[in-house]
């Protein structure tokens, strides 16, 4: 079947060819903007090193041949559109040697800024995200498995040079290291990073990760992470975010609330927050909205409510939502009384190290 689908893509490819270089060109961009964005995304950063460095070096031998037997670039090149591209930009297939090579004379500048340009496109049409989409790139877990350590302190990773989101818990490493999408050194300082968000918010205001990187770039301003502390402004991106709907921001917007991180505290608007945050399934945010509830903060009190969504953020593994949860149900506030169900909550909790539920369990059982 693979055989098959290469025979497929060369036919394309000569049927292209008789219509010249242009044709050949859109080809390639649009089998690329179609193909699996796992493995799009990194071809993409490649190609676009490839030509950047011949647009800048034409005539160094070593960047105008291409061995396919080398791992990375076959990995690219079996990517739908890549090898059409280089075809495109004057790359000519020879068997013999297993290479790709740009003959002295072939390199038009046009073509090569064309090819560059529209691999830019892709490359922001593609951003694969380490949100509900895709999975995180370091852990193959999707974001929200890692909610309950996600807080206002912690942010996912974009990368400096394309983009690529990285979950909570995999960023600290991924900095230290390369892109796991581009393969670029990830050592960019903190100033760098806010800048770099900036600018791809700017560039592309319509790009489906905007709402991340406005979390992120909100956060670092707000608490003053790599450039001045700026609460107001960060507060404003922050918002940017939420509105866009990433549950990330809506939990962290609602607990700035709550806190009074930006003016006063507001319970209200707090509630509101939690309330769209924990409906996306946010686990933070279904605690704190339960606690909300529980207290009749910004909300009318309601324990059958705050019982719900303790429930909710208990299942998913939460400690704290588990401890309220026992809490509920031990005094029988919204549910039935029900002693079982108590210690088995803080039974939950105190496995993952809550030291306050393993004393209740030693005194009360």
């Amino acid at each position: 079947a693979h055989s098959h689908q290469v025979d497929q893509r060369r036919d394309s490819m000569a049927t292209a060819g008789a219509a010249g270089g242009a044709a050949d060109l859109d080809l390639g961009l649009a089998l690329l903007t179609s193909a699996d964005p796992t493995a799009a995304t990194p071809a993409t950063s490649v190609l676009i090193k490839l030509l950047d460095n011949i647009r800048n070096k034409p005539d160094v031998p070593k960047y105008r041949t291409i061995k396919r037997d080398n791992a990375r670039i076959a990995t690219v090149l079996a990517v739908p559109g890549a090898e059409e591209l280089l075809l495109a930009c004057g790359f000519v297939n020879d068997p013999a040697s297993a290479t790709l090579t740009l003959p002295d004379g072939n390199v038009e500048v046009s073509e090569l800024e064309a090819a560059l340009q529209g691999l830019k496109d892709v490359q922001s049409a593609l951003g694969v995200s380490a949100g509900l989409e895709h999975p995180c790139p370091g852990c193959r877990a999707v974001e929200d498995t890692h909610a309950p350590r996600i807080h206002l302190g912690e942010a996912p990773w974009g990368c400096v040079h394309c983009g690529q989101m990285v979950c909570a818990v995999c960023a600290p490493a991924t900095q230290r290291s390369k892109c796991p999408a581009c393969g670029q050194p990830a050592g960019a300082t903190e100033e760098q990073r806010v800048q770099c968000l900036r600018a791809l918010i700017a560039k592309f205001p319509n790009h489906r990760h905007v709402p991340r990187w406005e979390y992120q770039a909100g956060l670092q301003t707000m608490l003053g992470i790599g450039l001045p502390q700026n609460p107001q402004a960060g507060m404003r991106l922050m918002r940017q975010s939420a509105l866009g709907g990433y549950s990330v921001a809506e939990a962290a917007l609602a607990q700035a609330y709550q806190k009074g991180m930006v003016g006063p505290p507001n319970p209200l608007a707090a509630a509101q927050w939690y309330t769209r945050a924990a409906e996306k399934g946010h686990v933070v945010a279904q605690n704190n909205l339960a606690n909300c509830y529980s207290k009749g903060e910004g909300v009318a009190q309601d324990y059958a409510a705050a019982a719900k969504w303790y429930r909710k953020s208990a299942e998913s593994g939460y400690s704290l939502a588990q401890a309220g949860l026992a809490r509920l149900y031990y005094y029988g506030f919204g549910v039935e009384v029900d002693m079982a169900e108590a210690k088995k909550w803080w039974e939950a909790a105190a496995a993952q190290g809550d030291e306050h539920s393993a004393a209740l369990l030693a005194q009360l059982f």
